[in-house]
């Protein structure tokens, strides 16, 4: 019996990078189709959970991605991604005005859909020291 449990506990080690890195994929995945989802109207349903699309359905979605989009420009490419846990993370997007940084939540179970996102962080394109003291000095007073 005791062998038979070692056996086990050895082959949980042995899966569980497998595991870790499968899951690891899938939120990388998830995070490469973010661009996608704000880039255009479409796949909502197939990217959100059901969840998340009873807070904000697809018609509040595509207001606010073509908001961002209206503000800050197309979205370009997906910059870096901060994987705090599993199914927890930071992505950036880069829009042609700014990157925008989203905390984006996927579901541990399959088929994996978003379960929440949420804007975290805007970095202008054209802020630098220069523009932001040239700001500062038209400030009245």
């Amino acid at each position: 019996m005791k062998m038979l449990v070692a056996a086990l506990a050895l082959l949980g080690l042995a899966l569980w990078p497998t595991v870790g890195a499968a899951r690891d994929a899938t939120y990388q995945a998830r995070a490469d189709q973010l661009l996608s989802i704000l880039s255009a109207p479409g796949g909502e349903d197939t990217y959100f959970s059901t969840l998340f699309l009873d807070a904000v359905p697809v018609a509040q979605w595509r207001a606010l991605a073509a908001d961002l989009r209206k503000q800050y420009g197309k979205p370009l490419a997906r910059g870096a991604v901060q994987v705090e846990s599993p199914t927890t993370g930071v992505v950036e997007i880069r829009y042609e005005r700014a990157t925008i940084g989203f905390t984006l939540v996927v579901a541990p179970q399959a088929p994996n859909r978003v379960v929440g996102l949420q804007l975290v962080g805007t970095r202008r394109t054209d802020d630098d020291m220069d523009r932001v003291m040239a700001g500062i000095a038209a400030l009245p007073g």
